[in-house]
């Protein structure tokens, strides 16, 4: 299964797999970085992949948000988590929104699925272009070769009282790509139980190469060394 199906497939239970998650706690420290960051006035935010919109739940007090994805049923979940937003369907790859912002996220990895240096560097120069001038872009990068765990295993899973899931998978590698071959079992009561495997590949982009390519795209790059969940984040500073 590729990795958007099985991500359709996953969007009604995404936020249950991630139950273990604190978005109101990501979500304060994004706003710290934005006043520590942020040079000009403007409030308006866009959420680059923004998947279920928990992150702009909590955004959503202090910034004028819009949230994009590429999976048509994870914003059918954002539009019930969150009213009042607008949520639309693109691509971060050939992002056009044809609106600018004071500030650009995308957190969460989903830069990982920037698969090549060129999908990389169209993403970064379209964050950029999205951009207001004194405005900030936050990433959350996925893992180096340095730090992605080859051949390690993991399980992880969630006991509600009328769904339970669970979650093992399994690590590998080729090339630049880190391998994330995931198996869910999801029991659902009067329904079933229903098996969905998820492979996804993610690019491993070395500290030096994002550095360089959030240059080239315009900004000001700044690294924040494991400050999320054992990954990076970068901050993009457009002067």
């Amino acid at each position: 299964m590729n990795e958007l199906h099985a991500y359709r497939k996953l969007a009604e239970y995404y936020d249950l797999i991630y139950s273990f998650k604190d978005y109101k706690k990501e979500a304060e420290e994004i706003s710290k970085l934005i006043l520590k960051y942020k040079k000009n006035e403007g409030k308006s935010l866009l959420d680059v992949g923004c998947g279920t919109g928990l992150h702009i739940k909590y955004l959503k007090p202090s910034y004028d948000c819009v949230g994009v994805d590429l999976n048509e049923e994870m914003l059918k979940i954002a539009r019930r988590n969150v009213k009042g937003v607008k949520f639309l369907q693109g691509n971060m790859l050939s992002l056009n929104i044809k609106q600018k912002f004071d500030v650009v996220t995308c957190l969460f990895s989903a830069i990982g699925y920037a698969k090549t240096a060129a999908q990389l560097r169209n993403t970064l120069s379209g964050f950029y272009k999205h951009l207001n001038p004194g405005g900030i872009c936050i990433i959350d990068a996925w893992f180096d070769k340095e730090h992605w765990r080859v051949g390690s295993v993991h399980l992880r899973s969630y006991d509600g009282d009328t769904v339970k899931i669970s979650r093992v998978g399994y690590s590998a590698i080729k090339g630049k790509m880190s391998i994330l071959d995931e198996h869910y079992l999801i029991a659902e009561k009067n329904k079933g139980v229903m098996y969905i495997q998820d492979k996804s590949e993610l690019r491993l982009t070395e500290r030096e190469e994002f550095l360089q390519l959030l240059e080239e795209a315009g900004f000001k790059p700044i690294l924040l060394k494991e400050a999320i969940m054992g990954r990076d984040r970068y901050i993009g500073i457009k002067e």
